[in-house]
């Protein structure tokens, strides 16, 4: 009992970072958009400046992205497209959204897209899927 009551400091610092470290162990995002521990996105333009349908196509380009799935069609009516144009918007959107809220995603780096029949296609690139050619 000596030793504590003339080391309080040094007994208090270690019960303070004992107690940090279970709590850190044991802390883990839940948030539905995390990524990864290097960057805590806040998600400011997803909450802030984002529509339904555009938070609605953040969601299935980040799980894209999160997964390396590559294609997908876009249903036109589930983002209340009349054209494509509007889904064109609604992705570009979405995409910019993600750009800044997420810099941490490092290989997503955008998206094409090509409309036909009716169907409206989209192909989200990936920069590991490239190669880099020198001359």
């Amino acid at each position: 009992m000596d030793f504590i009551r003339n080391h309080k400091k040094i007994v208090f610092v270690l019960l303070l970072a004992f107690f940090l470290i279970i709590l850190l162990r044991n802390f883990k995002d839940t948030s539905n958009h995390y990524v990864n521990s290097i960057y805590k996105s806040d998600e400011r333009i997803y909450h802030e400046f984002l529509g339904e349908d555009d938070q609605a196509m953040y969601d299935l380009l980040l799980d894209y992205s999160l997964k390396h799935k590559m294609n997908t069609i876009i249903d036109m009516d589930k983002y209340h497209c009349y054209d494509y144009l509007d889904c064109a918007d609604v992705i570009h959107y979405a995409h910019e959204a993600i750009m800044v809220d997420h810099p941490e995603l490092m290989n997503y780096a955008g998206y094409s897209w090509h409309y036909v029949n009716n169907t409206f296609f989209l192909h989200l690139i990936h920069l590991n899927n490239y190669q880099i050619y020198y001359y």
